[in-house]
């Protein structure tokens, strides 16, 4: 018998409600994570902004690929070599 084992057969009556305590101390960890940007009002408006920003930056992003698409396009068609063009 090894000296380290997961399994200890005096704690086999308590596992599932240590289980249940663990997952519930788990749960409020995570809601006050959570809840976290509420007390700071810095911390709050700067996730405020950042929230904005993406947004913002996304749709530079979407109208600069517009942009670079249509300025490809049309220096492809600048010179042309089709005489129906003409």
């Amino acid at each position: 018998e090894t000296l380290f084992t997961p399994y200890c057969p005096q704690s086999a009556d308590k596992k599932e409600i240590y289980s249940l305590f663990s997952g519930i101390g788990i749960l409020l960890y995570w809601a006050l994570l959570m809840d976290f940007t509420i007390f700071s009002m810095r911390i709050s408006a700067f996730v405020l902004v950042c929230g904005r920003i993406l947004v913002e930056v996304g749709l530079f992003l979407m109208a600069l690929t517009f942009f670079i698409l249509a300025f490809a396009t049309s220096i492809s068609a600048l010179r042309h070599q089709l005489d129906d063009f003409s």
